[in-house]
């Protein structure tokens, strides 16, 4: 009897972990499953939310922020955070380039590599896989996307089958070294979309983790939501 309740105890705990709530898929073609990507991606016309940022130097230097995100799919998107109410990073990603506001003298030393690893999860959380240059691997229990850039990048997405949800994405370079990595996770249902609540972005600079709430998906953005701040600076003219 000992034994029965420990091993229920073992799996309410476990199903606790696992405490995504959202809809499954019985098995499917590639094709089927993309489509289904593709669908759910153009359903996707804005998305807001509160959250925490921790910032993660290679050195294990963190600070931890209060943030607000904003997305406007395919190309528009805005990071915001601040600590005591002082704003310390601000990055726009617009089709006409990407602004930063990221001060010298914080003792992080947020800068231009800190900015560019946000540019690129940004990027790849407003992408979606209708592209004609993509390619289905099936790997079992994951659906692998690749897609080839003109640069001679490959950025490669990880889809839980069962759950039909990007869980990682992989950037790599022409020369296939791993150049940044984003894992999505904690996922819930918002209005039959969902959406994770915890963002990983790592790459050469540190770690980005970032933790969301009071998330809304097809909700009315202010109008200057995508405006960069006048002490921005611009990084560069378009996305690579």
């Amino acid at each position: 009897m000992k034994s029965l309740r420990a091993t229920m105890t073992l799996c309410l705990f476990l199903a606790g972990c696992n405490s995504e709530h959202i809809a499954t898929y019985p098995p499917m073609s590639d094709q089927q499953a993309t489509q289904i990507l593709i669908d759910r991606s153009q359903a996707i016309k804005t998305v807001s939310a509160q959250g925490l940022v921790t910032l993660e130097r290679p050195t294990g230097q963190t600070i931890r922020l209060d943030a607000a995100m904003a997305i406007q799919p395919p190309a528009n998107a805005r990071l915001r955070a601040w600590k005591l109410g002082q704003a310390v990073l601000d990055i726009t990603v617009t089709p006409q380039g990407v602004w930063v506001v990221a001060p010298q003298q914080d003792p992080t030393r947020l800068g231009d590599h800190t900015a560019n690893a946000t540019r690129q999860w940004l990027r790849l959380m407003t992408g979606t896989f209708e592209n004609a240059g993509v390619i289905a691997d099936d790997n079992g229990p994951r659906l692998v996307l690749k897609l080839a850039a003109d640069n001679g990048a490959t950025i490669i997405c990880e889809i839980d089958r069962n759950t039909l949800t990007a869980r990682r994405y992989i950037l790599r370079d022409g020369e296939d070294w791993q150049q940044f990595t984003l894992t999505l996770s904690q996922y819930a249902d918002f209005a039959g979309i969902p959406w994770p609540q915890k963002i990983e972005a790592e790459g050469p600079s540190g770690r980005i983790t970032i933790d969301l709430n009071e998330i809304e998906i097809n909700g009315e953005l202010p109008s200057a939501a995508f405006h960069p701040p006048a002490r921005a600076v611009k990084l560069s003219e378009m996305l690579p």
